[in-house]
């Protein structure tokens, strides 16, 4: 069509405004370390919905992304998750006002989004500990894998 985009430009004009689903930003690869991985098959309609639920699982199986500090009560989140990142996007789908009661909205919505997608021990953690929110750092080296 004669046209160039960034990837920026391609992932703000066609996938966040045309996805009214958080999933797609699990789905989005910068190419960096803390990124999603990119998938080396393409994303079909009909399989649309499962191949982002896989990668959501994925994303969040990698230690680097999300995981519980129970002793210390911390919990990290990948800082794709922060709300001046992608986080602020969670809360149209996901946002409550029953859970998460001490956190942001933004990070309210994530956690109500997480507690579908992780372990039964983890969403108990979630729903019943007094815990703080830390944003893992963001890796931009090149995933070169």
């Amino acid at each position: 069509m004669n046209e160039e985009f960034t990837l920026n430009e391609i992932e703000n004009r066609f996938f966040i405004k045309q996805f009214d689903d958080p999933k797609i930003f699990f789905a989005l690869s910068k190419g960096s370390l803390s990124g999603p991985s990119l998938k080396n098959q393409p994303y079909y309609g009909k399989n649309l919905g499962q191949q982002l639920d896989n990668q959501v699982k994925k994303f969040l199986s990698n230690p680097n992304n999300f995981k519980i500090d129970r002793t210390e009560k911390i919990v990290y989140l990948s800082a794709i998750l922060e709300p001046s990142w992608y986080g602020k996007n969670f809360i149209n789908k996901f946002g409550t006002l029953r859970k998460f009661k001490e956190h942001p909205a933004e990070t309210r919505a994530v956690l109500n989004f997480l507690i579908n997608r992780i372990s039964e021990s983890d969403i108990s953690f979630l729903e019943v500990q007094n815990y703080s929110i830390k944003y893992i750092t963001y890796d931009w080296r090149l995933n070169d894998k």
